[in-house]
């Protein structure tokens, strides 16, 4: 089954009546809009996050936690009197139009409830989509503490009940007497793209999601009060911040590395990757599978040749660039170093990667990841350079870390759980895979072919690659 596109839309307009500038506004240290922004990020099921704002203010703030703003709120959808329906409506179809990105969900996240647990929302989503054919919307809720048909409303000069079928005397009775009521709460709502479009976003049709009383901020003092509370409480925004937040110090020192690495004068397109592709593909039969995923994709030229095989893909990489160039598939921002895959345990059929191994320092952590987010029965796949035969230019490349040979990668793999571990060495060179014999040609040139060749031909002849496959059993 293909995953699902879960777009994340959170709402923040500039104008603000009740409190200025509320979206932005100092909560416990942090922009209000930012707690928001971070329950996203740390979703395991929401692969899309995009504001909707009229703000510049809000603009910069977004693009700090790591959140996409590709376009600015019309004024006529920005206004105090402005429906829900006409910014998300908005939204999806500046996405189809530009993007041409279709969700199959999307989770409204609103700014003014601040405190949230991403694994509620995940939980909400999860369990909306078992039950996507019976419900229009999800919407969540808690218990109210008092019941409304104990209240009085004033008809003429007196008070009555709200509901015909009681009687005054009944407001005096036990609260616990009278049927349980639910306030909408603005902790997660989830919507249909289809139904956003009838321009009654929730329908009739409303699955109920039952939390614990949530905070929401409307009002100067109940932010006030919020925020008195939360520096009381020493309440921590996301124990992930500074792994989610992008630091301005960084975004001025570090420049992305598929700018500088993988720029077109640096790495040209060439066919390499497609025929990788098609040879792995081929190799492990990997059209018995229904879904891929290639951690550190890069540019997702491989990513694009295994789709192009009949495969479902997705892709990630530490780099924010990498979606844009490939917008048809999903690509998700993560450092494997610092952050959990951005999966739900046993989401892919295989999983790929090719030379990113060597650059971690503690692979095993990334392994075990790995066999989190794989199914049963999954294969890995992986590609390293081989230690043995490329020592001498190796560190070349000042990022790698962790280098492997044929043993040691057989043992990380066995180490982390995984059976059926099989490694072999693989040369880069695609006559070899259509034409064996050639190996021995190899072989022999290796012997007398300089370091650093700028040949092809002779330098993938004498540096080679460890390719090894293992199954999660």
């Amino acid at each position: 089954m293909e995953a699902k596109k879960i777009l994340c839309i959170v709402p923040a307009r500039g104008g603000s009546k009740g409190v200025p500038k509320k979206n932005i506004k100092d909560l416990n240290g942090e922009p209000l809009l930012s707690y928001s922004l971070l329950t996203a990020n740390e979703s395991k099921v929401i692969n899309k996050i995009i504001v909707s704002t009229d703000s510049d203010e809000i603009v910069e703030v977004a693009k700090r936690y790591k959140c996409e703003v590709p376009f600015l709120r019309p004024e006529e959808y920005a206004s105090d009197s402005s429906k829900d329906y006409e910014f998300l409506i908005h939204c999806l179809q500046w996405l189809k139009d530009n993007e041409n990105y279709k969700p199959d969900l999307v989770v409204l996240l609103r700014p003014t409830t601040p405190y949230r647990d991403s694994i509620i929302v995940d939980k909400a989503i999860n369990d909306f989509l078992e039950r996507f054919d019976d419900f229009d919307s999800l919407r969540s809720s808690h218990l109210s503490p008092d019941s409304p048909f104990k209240w009085f409303r004033i008809k003429g000069e007196s008070y009555t009940t709200l509901s015909d079928n009681l009687e005054i005397e009944d407001t005096n009775k036990p609260r616990q007497e009278f049927e349980s009521v639910y306030i909408p709460n603005g902790y997660v709502d989830i919507l249909k793209p289809e139904q956003i479009y009838t321009k009654k976003v929730y329908g009739t049709n409303i699955f109920p999601f039952v939390t614990e009383v949530t905070p929401e901020v409307d009002t100067k003092e109940e932010f006030e009060y919020l925020d008195f509370l939360s520096r009381k409480n020493n309440y921590k925004i996301s124990e992930n911040i500074e792994s989610i937040k992008v630091q301005e110090k960084d975004k001025e020192k570090k420049v992305d590395y598929l700018d500088v690495c993988y720029s077109e004068g640096n790495r040209p397109y060439t066919t390499y990757p497609q025929k990788l592709a098609k040879h792995l593909f081929s190799k492990f039969n990997l059209n018995k599978y229904s879904s891929l995923l290639e951690i550190g994709c890069g540019r997702g030229e491989i990513l694009k040749s295994f789709k192009e095989q009949g495969i479902y893909v997705e892709g990630t990489d530490l780099s924010k660039e990498a979606q844009k160039f490939n917008p048809d598939i999903l690509i998700k921002t993560c450092n494997v170093e610092k952050e959990k895959l951005p999966y739900k345990d046993e989401s892919f059929d295989v999983i790929f990667s090719k030379s990113l191994l060597e650059h971690l320092s503690d692979p095993d952590i990334y392994m075990q990841e790995v066999f989190r987010v794989l199914k049963p029965n999954g294969l890995l796949i992986t590609l390293v350079p081989d230690w043995e035969s490329c020592y001498k230019v190796y560190y070349d490349d000042y990022t790698h870390k962790t280098p492997f040979n044929k043993i040691s990668l057989e043992n990380i793999l066995k180490m982390n759980g995984f059976k059926d571990v099989n490694v072999i060495k693989f040369r880069q060179l695609p006559i070899v895979w259509k034409y064996p014999f050639v190996n021995y040609i190899c072989s022999f040139i290796s012997n007398f072919v300089p370091i650093r060749s700028k040949i092809k031909f002779f330098r993938w002849s004498k540096e080679l690659m460890l390719v090894s496959s293992a199954i999660k059993k």
